[in-house]
């Protein structure tokens, strides 16, 4: 069983998204989508998370908490979009490159390990992160 999902109050907001829509992106949002979808994780101190992410920032979350793996790996590894892409203006188009994220995440972790779960949200716009399902 898969354990990825899109958050519901996420995908009932931007309905279902056609095959055909095509994402118009400048070069550098190119190399940032070709940058985040290429997903490289690794575990360090016991902690499921993005292999750009720091040891010292890591270390800063798991010494400054006292809550659960999975929660921590959550807030590690969560993306806001229109951080990554902040020139993209028009919502369909920063949706389209979410829901290309998500799917490319999903594959990438649950061909590695099927107790990876992704969750796509909508915060501060749309939102990515996932983590390892240790239950």
């Amino acid at each position: 069983m898969a354990l990825s999902r899109i958050d519901t109050r996420f995908d009932r907001e931007i309905g279902f998204l056609d095959e055909t829509d095509w994402i118009n992106i400048k070069a550098l949002e190119k190399e940032a989508m070709a940058a985040i979808t290429s997903l490289s994780v690794r575990i360090y101190r016991g902690f499921h998370i993005r292999a750009d992410f720091s040891n010292k920032s890591a270390d800063s979350f798991i010494d400054g908490s006292n809550t659960d793996a999975s929660s921590l790996e959550r807030t590690m590894n969560h993306i806001h979009l229109f951080d990554v892409f902040p020139y993209v203006a028009d919502t369909k188009s920063i949706l389209n490159l979410a829901h290309i994220l998500y799917n490319s995440w999903r594959d990438t972790l649950l061909a590695f390990d099927k107790r990876y779960e992704v969750i796509l949200s909508d915060g501060y716009g749309p939102e990515i992160t996932f983590y390892f399902n240790r239950s």
